[in-house]
């Protein structure tokens, strides 16, 4: 039953508790139908693999309004039993072109239809997934029902497509009153939105969440911090944040590259646990760029571990107002910053709020840990 015959129901019922005689029958409709709406998932389709169709122009989406009937079939053929309506958004994109305008409208839509379902699954493009579901997590604040993000490597209607198993799975997370929050459903795994990353193009557990465990659906997960708080849509406008990646023997062009840099915030991509040539040049681009009020964040390029400033040729950065990304994957942190600097922070304020968790998308490591040492060599 797709959505406007749904609420045309409800619609009907309320129209009939006019009649006196049929006071009873009316609320015993009116009660099943609270009922169903209360454990009815919302799916919504945004575009990508996941939907497409092979044309003489290679995979394209679907027409709209053709792919809802061509998803509920595979999924009868599958014998899903899964009550959802299905919502396809006006724009359908390939992930590679999403903007945060395209998750705001996501968000946007799902906190229109809070009170009518209890959870809800939005199929997206892979190139951009992990991107999605952090912005999701930080736009959705507070959310207390389950988001789950997935997607597939293969057409729907493919053959032998991944589309299937993780349909499945994300329905049976959305389905799951004890998750909490923004979660990816794919290949075997339901990981939490803020700390998932592509891992491959093409391996079926193709994200990954290095820095944390995925999760158990027996056992739930709350992704919020604070319980009580709650839930809102905080739309997240684009900031001019600039991703910078640190290489053997480009040092010198990328402190030029800093300095001259016009970025509202700059991440850097460094070398282990955040470390940094230590330079004259860098030095002062770093210095120059704090000084101008401007967020230097510094991550690691490892998929695990923390930019925590252990090595002395990560220290300096530090002592120079340096922010450290803690464990954050890239898409956090891309998604953060621009939640922070749409809220106007800066300075201390940006760099607290930045290195606080909100949505299970940080470990924080207050201080880096060291192996034991033996004595006689110190």
């Amino acid at each position: 039953m797709n959505k406007f015959i749904f609420n045309g129901f409800s619609s009907e019922a309320q129209g009939y508790s006019h009649i006196h005689r049929l006071k009873g029958l009316v609320f015993f409709f009116m009660t099943c139908d609270i009922c169903a709406m209360s454990k009815k998932i919302c799916v919504l389709y945004t575009g990508g693999t996941y939907g497409s169709t092979l044309t003489k122009d290679g995979l394209e989406p679907f027409p709209h309004g053709d792919f809802e009937q061509v998803m509920r079939t595979i999924m009868e053929e599958n014998k899903v039993q899964t009550d959802f309506d299905f919502i396809e958004m006006k724009q359908l994109i390939d992930s590679s072109q999403a903007e945060l305008s395209d998750w705001s409208a996501v968000a946007k839509t799902i906190a229109d239809s809070y009170d009518e379902y209890s959870g809800f699954v939005v199929i997206h493009g892979t190139d951009t997934l992990a991107h999605a579901s952090a912005a999701l997590s930080f736009m959705l604040d507070g959310m207390d029902k389950p988001v789950i993000v997935t997607g597939s490597h293969y057409p729907l209607i493919a053959v032998d497509t991944d589309a299937v198993n993780n349909t499945k799975l994300a329905l049976k997370a959305a389905e799951n009153n004890n998750l909490k929050g923004v979660f990816v459903a794919f290949g075997d795994h339901v990981m939490a939105g803020s700390r998932v990353v592509k891992y491959s193009c093409d391996d079926v557990n193709a994200f990954h969440s290095p820095n944390a465990a995925p999760v158990s659906l027996s056992k739930g997960m709350d992704l919020r911090q604070n319980s009580s708080k709650t839930f809102s849509y905080l739309p997240i406008k684009a900031h001019d944040v600039e991703l910078v990646r640190s290489q053997p023997g480009n040092s010198k062009f990328l402190a030029k590259r800093i300095s001259h840099s016009h970025a509202e915030a700059i991440v850097i991509d460094a070398y282990g646990n955040g470390n940094l040539p230590d330079t004259k040049d860098m030095r002062a681009a770093l210095k120059k760029q704090i000084e101008r009020g401007v967020p230097v964040i510094i991550k690691t390029q490892c998929l695990q571990g923390f930019a925590d400033f252990r090595y002395s040729a990560g220290s300096w950065l530090k002592d120079l107002g340096v922010i450290s990304a803690h464990d954050m994957g890239e898409p956090a942190i891309m998604m953060k910053l621009n939640k922070l600097l749409d809220q106007g922070l800066s300075g201390g304020d940006l760099a607290k709020a930045f290195e606080t968790d909100s949505f299970g998308e940080v470990q924080l490591q207050s201080e880096p840990s060291y192996p034991a040492m033996r004595r006689e060599f110190l």
